[in-house]
């Protein structure tokens, strides 16, 4: 909604790291070790005293419409306005992906690692 901010990104979080890692090992190209070395070290190294992950951002989109305040009825040909009023609609944060997501990277990084080992 703020120009100023556009293309600014936010910092890394535990669910988006996670969700690169597991990305980039389906690919199980040693080009991209080193990538993952530092997705695992970012979330090794920001996980709290309790292994969980802070994720103050809202990392999820929102629905284009739910902004107008009333029903949108597309079947009427009207073409859905394009206006900011869509982006103000709401943000989603699943609070449970930067727990489940982190962990299940930081598994599969392991396995991916003692392969990586053993056909060396």
């Amino acid at each position: 909604m703020e120009p100023k901010y556009s293309g600014t990104g936010i910092p890394s979080t535990a669910s988006q790291t996670a969700w690169a890692m597991i990305a980039i090992m389906s690919v199980n190209d040693k080009n991209y070790d080193e990538c993952l070395a530092r997705g695992a070290k970012f979330l090794t190294s920001t996980h709290r005293a309790d292994g969980t992950w802070d994720e103050p951002y809202y990392t999820g989109t929102g629905f284009p419409g739910y902004g107008l305040g009333a029903k949108v009825d597309l079947r009427k040909g009207a073409p859905l306005p394009q206006g900011k009023e869509l982006a103000r609609g709401f943000m989603l944060n699943y609070h449970w992906y930067r727990h489940y997501f982190p962990i299940t990277a930081l598994g599969r990084y392991e396995k991916y690692i003692e392969k990586r080992n053993n056909t060396k």
